[in-house]
């Protein structure tokens, strides 16, 4: 089968290896769609993976063709997506039901091979099985839309509230749209580039507002006098956590979904604003396969999410090197890209 290798940080290329047979309790899956995350990037560019060679990618879905000893037959031929989190079911926080802070986890597409290439092998306990109704290029992005949703359930987004997402890559317009369906008062969110900002305009998700125009943090406060409820950072940025912090409300939440680049230093005003305003400072990762992605799949099956606006490119595997350095280099503007197969 044709695969996307990584043989270590930046080295990478298309190869013909051996289609995986799948193991006692898993499947094969012949992948439909999968996803690149803004976290494949530097995974594949920067610094490599757990182990080496390995396929990347995490955000897939597909058709279930052959199974291993253990599992049912009647799951031949199965539309799923795929929870990538594989936990290992004996923990603290697995025994809690939170299989996203398992101890000893392994994880698609970056302690094991992942879902760029033709075929993949998959624990049979993870697939979650698609409607048909539901595309695979957008199941594809069932995992990124459920990660959103996580935050939001940690934040403890209330009806009413009023939300600032600090990013408009598809997670921060995954954020916009669960928020208004979580009841959200109103919603606004922060770019530096107009083309990802207007796609929230357009599809009526929230407000926007060019960071690179205005004083981010006067416009704020213009509209929100008391502060926002609830600022979301899905940059990683200190920046943004500066801005997030002289943004919220007293009492307020700040919830932290990005991954950070680089260390993140918290200005001396700002640790005083979080004391004295008793602000929250919260944390979240990943998703819980079992009570979050049946409401995804609901919402996509209803209409409710609109997986398409966001999905900017579909590429083929033989063009996967190429667009993963144009990314690299931020060649070009871009949201969701699909490597469709």
């Amino acid at each position: 089968m044709k695969a996307f290798v990584l043989e270590g940080p930046g080295v990478f290329k298309l190869k013909n290896v051996p289609v995986p047979i799948p193991k006692p309790s898993e499947i094969l899956l012949r992948v439909k769609a999968a996803g690149i995350c803004g976290s494949d990037i530097p995974r594949i560019m920067i610094t490599g993976a757990y182990h080496h060679p390995l396929i990347p990618g995490h955000e897939f879905a597909g058709e279930v063709v052959s199974i291993g000893e253990g599992v049912r037959e009647e799951i031949v031929g199965m539309r799923a997506a795929i929870y990538p989190l594989i936990p290992c079911n004996s923990c603290r926080w697995c025994k809690e039901g939170l299989y996203n802070l398992c101890d000893n986890y392994d994880y698609m597409g970056s302690r094991r091979d992942g879902a760029f290439a033709e075929y993949v092998c998959v624990p049979a306990s993870n697939l979650v099985r698609i409607p048909e109704n539901i595309p695979f290029e957008h199941a594809a992005l069932i995992e990124p839309i459920a990660v959103a949703f996580h935050g939001l359930r940690n934040a403890g987004l209330k009806n009413g509230e009023n939300v600032v997402i600090f990013g408009a890559g598809p997670i921060g317009l995954f954020l916009c749209q669960i928020a208004k369906l979580l009841g959200a008062n109103s919603i606004l969110i922060i770019d530096i580039i107009n083309q990802k900002l207007e796609v929230a305009r357009k599809y009526g998700w929230a407000e926007t507002i060019n960071a690179s125009e205005v004083d981010v943090i006067k416009e704020i406060h213009l509209k929100f006098p008391h502060g926002a409820d609830l600022v979301i950072d899905t940059s990683g940025s200190s920046n943004a956590l500066h801005q997030a912090v002289a943004i919220t409300r007293k009492h307020g939440r700040i919830l932290l979904i990005g991954n950070p680049h680089d260390s993140i230093k918290i200005l001396q005003k700002s640790f005083e604003t979080i004391l004295r305003h008793e602000l929250q400072l919260i944390g979240t990762w990943n998703s819980i396969m079992l009570n979050e992605w049946g409401q995804i799949i609901q919402w996509m099956a209803s209409g409710e999410i609109n997986v398409e606006p966001i999905i900017t490119h579909r590429i083929s595997l033989d063009e996967l090197p190429r667009i993963i350095q144009l990314m690299h280099e931020r060649k070009i503007v871009h949201e969701k890209v699909l490597v469709v197969m």
